[in-house]
């Protein structure tokens, strides 16, 4: 896959989420209900287990199906037309690093179709069950349950897309910024060359790349490399020596920016990745490879 701002940028939002759950519960209905709901500061992630109807979020109106999640940003009306024997799970959740404006950009759909309708099911039943506990590690838990949630619907948002408008020129030139370091990571790469080809000034571009990407480009770059050093010492057998040099940094500095972001040196991160590929192997294979 060709990098991308929309992929980057996406990648690191997800990276950095953070939320705090404050309310996770089965819901029943033996009657018809047809409510309007105010908006709420919080979010809900919606699921419907069983009944027929519709589901208003801000302008927009669905219908209630089976197997659908449902996502309501903080801020949006929200209005439900049910029928009788309706049956539901919903968890709300707080979130100060997401917005309205946030989650059009990420083109985060309110709606998506859950293949694995059993899994969900679970991880609702364990996030309520959580809810009403009184563990120590209650919130803790939640946090987790929630990430694992949110990641099942944003797996199937993903998987179930339309395919992506077409590229501004400004989202081109950014685009071409990014390829442009991942072909040229083996030698020196200038703030400069890459603010030319977004067509900015060097200063808006520092300022610009650190609030699109989270970081600073240089820290991007280094965090490219060291991606790249990953991949290498994984697949190959070349020396770090050499691995550095295609990464375009030295062998010191590799060896000291590894073990920083990654906990391990280089040598180290290579032994656990070969441990890990003779684990996943067949026996016969094994074997073969032990000789």
């Amino acid at each position: 896959m060709e990098p991308s701002l929309t992929n980057y940028f996406l990648q690191n939002q997800i990276d950095h989420f953070q939320a705090e759950v404050t309310m996770a519960m089965y819901i029943e209905l033996n009657r018809d209900i047809a409510d309007f709901l105010n908006e709420h500061s919080f979010y809900r992630l919606f699921y419907v287990q069983q009944g027929e109807g519709s589901i208003a979020i801000g302008d927009a109106i669905f219908e209630v199906a089976p197997g659908t999640m449902y996502l309501v940003p903080a801020g949006v009306h929200f209005a439900l037309n049910v029928s009788q024997h309706f049956q539901c799970y919903t968890c709300h959740f707080r979130s100060e690093q997401w917005d309205m404006p946030l989650i059009n950009r990420m083109e985060i759909p309110y709606v998506s179709v859950i293949d694995d309708r059993q899994a969900v099911k679970a991880l609702y039943d364990k996030m309520v069950a959580t809810h009403h506990s009184r563990s120590v590690t209650r919130n803790l838990k939640l946090r987790g349950q929630l990430n694992e949630l949110f990641a099942v619907y944003l797996d199937s948002c993903f998987q179930q897309a339309a395919v992506p408008q077409s590229e501004t020129e400004a989202e081109q030139n950014w685009n071409a910024v990014l390829a442009y370091i991942d072909s040229h990571l083996d030698r020196p790469i200038l703030v400069e060359e890459l603010a030319k080809l977004a067509c900015l000034h060097p200063n808006y571009f520092i300022t610009l790349f650190k609030e699109t990407m989270g970081c600073s480009p240089i820290q991007f770059v280094t965090t490219r490399r060291i991606s790249a050093a990953k991949q290498l010492l994984a697949a190959t057998k070349l020396p770090v020596s050499d691995i550095a040099g295609q990464v375009g940094m030295q062998n010191h500095y590799l060896s000291r920016q590894f073990k920083r972001m990654i906990g391990l040196t280089p040598l180290q991160y290579r032994k656990l990745m070969q441990a890990e590929e003779l684990r996943s192997r067949p026996e016969g294979q094994l074997k073969e490879y032990i000789g």
